[in-house]
C-alpha cells in the first residue's frame, strides 16, 4: 500500500513539472504600441533630435514601441499645446 502511494505521489509530481516547465519555456506574444508623439518644435537641429530619440526607442525596445514624430501642428493646433 505505501509503495502504491508512493508511486501516485511521484507521478503527480513529475506531470506538474512538466507541465511547469512546458508553460514556462513557451514564448510569450509581445504586444506592439504605437506613439506618435506631437511636437511644437519647429524644424531643424531640435526636431531631428527627436527623430533620434523616436529611433533609439524603436531600436532599445526591439519593435515593440513604434514611436512616429509629428510635425507641428499635425495633431493637436500649436496654440492649444
Amino acid at each position: 500500500m505505501k509503495m502504491k502511494q508512493m508511486f501516485t505521489r511521484s507521478l503527480i509530481v513529475m506531470l506538474l513539472s512538466v507541465m511547469l516547465i512546458a508553460t514556462f519555456s513557451m514564448p510569450a506574444f509581445s504586444k506592439t504600441y504605437r506613439w506618435q508623439p506631437s511636437s511644437w518644435i519647429p524644424s531643424g537641429i531640435s526636431w531631428d533630435s527627436i527623430g533620434y530619440v523616436c529611433d533609439y526607442v524603436t531600436k532599445m525596445s526591439n519593435k515593440r514601441i513604434i514611436m512616429k514624430p509629428s510635425a507641428p501642428g499635425a495633431i493637436v493646433p500649436v496654440s492649444e499645446q
